[in-house]
């Protein structure tokens, strides 16, 4: 059964890129989803950011590329 924190962060994707929440899973990444790039990577960055009240730097922004690596982000961060 999926976390709390991966269903918010699940949710938060599905809300940024307009998709079925069901179509989002750990896997989702910029290589599934067509219109993950620079700008919504933004946009999930302060969805994010907002969900958790989370500060998230440059450096762990660039690591946005998949829901696994947005989870991995906030699991550093001691979001739990």
């Amino acid at each position: 059964m999926p976390s709390q924190v991966e269903e918010r962060t699940r949710k938060v994707v599905a809300e940024v890129f307009g998709l079925p929440l069901l179509a989002v899973t750990v896997q989702t990444s910029h290589e599934t989803v067509d219109d993950w790039d620079s700008l919504n990577v933004l946009n999930v960055l302060m969805a994010i950011e907002g969900e958790f009240d989370v500060s998230i730097s440059p450096e762990e922004a660039a690591e946005f590329v998949s829901v696994e690596r947005i989870l991995a982000v906030l699991q550093g961060k001691g979001v739990s």
